[in-house]
């Protein structure tokens, strides 16, 4: 791939190749759950093989794809058209109003999503094609406190910021994920507790920058929303 991953913010110049999309079955995966997943993705063979052609012009049920908030994506599927414009409502909630040209490209930017899951992480064609937002969440961890890894005091000194976001879970392991593969290196940025430049594993790094900004966007940490929701709850048992 020609993709690379530049991170400015450091100022160091360092570059690095994009990391793979990859499926990942987690261990205790039954035989039986390949079968099941072999017989949903020849189902998809029939379903799915009517995939959009982003040759023909875009309509109403044409499903896109747009990039937003730096490099995420976000799948969605045109639901109005209108004069020259077009309408279309993606994963995260928004509507957008594209023009013939903008929607083209939105339709071959998810014909391109479509085949990096596909071909490159050997997900079934019905899962790839969907754009339901699915809670893989159980109903018992839904119920379940919020469990942040770090205490509130580690949170207001720890450099390590992607820990800020992590919790502690319980609950089920789907039979199938898809993530990111990491090429095995690592890159330099400064560490202010030891006031030199160190070095992370790439995985970490792009966390931590991640991390980085969603504090910056003020973006709510586990423990804020555990804090929110406890207010709430005291709110509702006072009446």
């Amino acid at each position: 791939s020609s993709n690379r991953y530049d991170p400015g913010s450091t100022n160091s110049g360092q570059q690095v190749t994009m990391p793979d999309v990859v499926r990942v079955e987690p261990p205790g995966k039954t035989p039986e759950d390949d079968a099941a997943n072999k017989v949903t993705e020849s189902g998809a063979d029939g379903e799915d093989d009517d995939e959009d052609d982003s040759s023909e012009s875009p309509a109403v049920g044409h499903k896109v794809a747009r990039q937003m908030l730096g490099s995420s994506v976000f799948r969605g599927v045109i639901t109005e058209c209108k004069n020259e414009s077009f309408v279309a409502t993606f994963t995260d909630g928004s509507v957008v109003e594209m023009s013939i040209d903008e929607a083209n490209k939105a339709r071959r930017l998810f014909d391109t999503e479509w085949s990096k899951l596909v071909v490159d992480a050997d997900v079934p064609k019905a899962v790839a094609s969907s754009i339901q937002v699915h809670n893989a969440v159980n109903s018992e961890a839904q119920k379940a406190t919020r469990r942040p890894i770090l205490s509130a005091e580690e949170e207001k000194t720890t450099e390590e910021y992607e820990k800020i976001f992590e919790e502690e879970y319980d609950g089920d392991v789907p039979n199938v994920l898809v993530g990111l593969e990491f090429p095995k290196k690592k890159l330099r940025m400064y560490s202010e507790s030891a006031n030199k430049n160190i070095y992370i594993p790439f995985w970490q790094f792009v966390l931590r920058r991640l991390a980085e900004r969603l504090l910056e966007g003020g973006t709510q940490s586990p423990r804020e929303l555990l804090n929110l929701e406890k207010a709430e709850s005291v709110k509702l048992q006072q009446g």
